[in-house]
């Protein structure tokens, strides 16, 4: 071979390298050839992932090759309705719009269990998904530990049994009160590991705690020597706030040691930070006000925080203690520690709260209305409006979606408000639901109506033939 046709097929050599590195670049930088249109354009991508993992895919009614989780390639730029089923799942739709050289994601995508569909007189289910319920009976008392994990009620029907239900395993535990003791109020400890009960024995006002993890009992006052009109825990499991003939007491549990901290009436109060803050009777109105537990100094706010009487505190989260006005649908939150006039916020008409379970966020609630609010920057936004009152709202473990009673249905709503934002029925009860709580791995809701707790499952491993770990009282 002589030189002229080596320099050619070294010139072929280079020429094929450019086109196709060209080539390589362009498909790189996402151009592709439409032959619809007969031109080279830009195209995009959807991110599909779903739990359960394997649902089918289908763009604008066709079906796609893979399942999820995987990403569809390839797609020019345009509106695409993508639609994801899997077996008797409830199906997942949504409009999504691509756009050249962006990647679309459709992430946490859940495919709810089928719909229970319960009557007031009995469990008959148009499903073939297992529910158990669990107590039969009148509720009469119920509370929930700070760390979502106990259920602690009473029935009607039993109406000093108590029983603790374990919202991981659902197991019930029946607990024996002191001989006697007859119980009027219950409450967790800030920890969740104690129980603190207010009662009396032969008429006279008693209390007790009760140890989860050594399952005993234990007084806490020998009324005979002292009394109260209202206990309550401190900021720990080390103290009590303790109000007797108008006074507000701190007990030291270790040494028994009390510290009068108000003298007057309080109708409510809550120990945050080293600051106790009360809520005082003043002139038809209660007035907050803010006493540091260390060297009992009054804290001023820049303007008195005037409530009606039917206000109260609500649980801490995080650095902001809520406020509750009932008689004019005002939310006040104040954030520890203390430093300016913004650490103070107030939201207006609002009828029910929750916290995001990173506490950064809450979402706040009125009748028709779910917004989600964040604090520390004052902002926000709306989520949903519906047609009939809400009662429960919540969010689902860390994923984008919220947990919603109305009425005796149980949904769950979406956060993402591309086109149509969706919400799917879990539960209807026929009967209105109270509450209801979330086990930590989100494989079923604890529901209470007046009547009947249920344990609903929200996750499709919860199918018949699955063996469920619940010892009915």
């Amino acid at each position: 071979m002589n030189l002229a046709s080596r320099r050619l097929i070294y010139l072929g050599f280079f020429l094929i390298f450019i086109v196709a590195g060209s080539a390589l670049l362009f498909y790189l930088q996402g151009f592709r050839y439409n032959p619809d249109k007969k031109e080279v354009e830009q195209v995009g991508a959807i991110n599909l992932s779903t739990t359960p993992n394997g649902a089918t895919i289908f763009l604008n009614g066709q079906k796609y090759s893979h399942i999820t989780p995987t990403t569809v390639n390839s797609l020019a730029g345009g509106e695409y309705e993508v639609t994801l089923k899997k077996d008797d799942l409830q199906v997942w739709q949504k409009k999504l719009t691509v756009k050249p050289k962006q990647v679309v994601s459709a992430s946490d995508v859940i495919l709810w269990l089928p719909p229970q569909i319960f009557t007031p007189t009995s469990d008959n289910k148009i499903s073939s998904v297992k529910n158990k319920t669990l107590v039969e009976n009148n509720i009469a008392l119920h509370k929930i530990s700070h760390n979502n994990q106990t259920l602690l009620y009473t029935t009607t029907a039993t109406t000093n049994n108590l029983w603790l239900l374990n919202l991981r395993s659902g197991e019930s535990d029946l607990l024996a009160p002191p001989t006697g003791f007859l119980i009027n109020e219950f409450n967790f400890s800030p920890s969740s590991q104690k129980i603190l009960f207010l009662g009396q024995i032969q008429n006279k006002p008693m209390a007790f705690i009760y140890y989860l993890t050594q399952q005993k009992w234990e007084k806490v006052l020998a009324m005979e020597a002292d009394s109260f009109d209202k206990l309550t825990w401190g900021e720990s499991d080390d103290y009590l706030l303790k109000q007797n003939d108008d006074n507000l007491w701190l007990i030291d549990l270790g040494s028994g040691e009390a510290k009068l901290i108000w003298e007057g009436i309080v109708t409510d109060w809550k120990m945050n930070d080293n600051l106790i803050y009360l809520l005082v009777p003043q002139n038809d109105n209660l007035v907050l006000k803010i006493i540091n537990s260390r060297n009992l100094k009054n804290i001023n706010l820049a303007e008195p925080l005037i409530l009606s009487n039917n206000s109260s505190f609500l649980t801490t989260r995080g650095d902001w203690l809520p406020i509750t006005d009932e008689t004019k649908h005002l939310l006040y939150l104040i954030r520890s520690p203390l430093k300016n006039s913004s650490s103070l916020r107030k939201l207006t008409a609002v009828t029910a709260i929750d916290w995001f379970n990173n506490n950064s966020k809450m979402i706040v609630a009125n009748n028709y209305e779910i917004w989600e609010y964040e604090p520390l920057a004052d902002n926000l936004n709306l989520i949903w409006r519906i047609s009939t009152p809400l009662t429960r709202v919540r969010q689902y473990l860390n994923k984008p979606y919220l947990l919603l009673t109305s009425g005796s249905s149980l949904w769950a709503l979406e956060f993402d408000r591309r086109g149509d934002q969706q919400r799917f029925l879990l539960a209807d009860y026929g009967l209105p639901i109270t509450d209801f709580f979330i086990n930590q791995d989100g494989t079923f809701a604890t529901v209470l109506t007046d009547t009947k707790i249920y344990q609903l499952p929200l996750k499709p491993q919860r199918t018949e033939g699955y063996d469920w770990p619940i010892n009915l009282p």
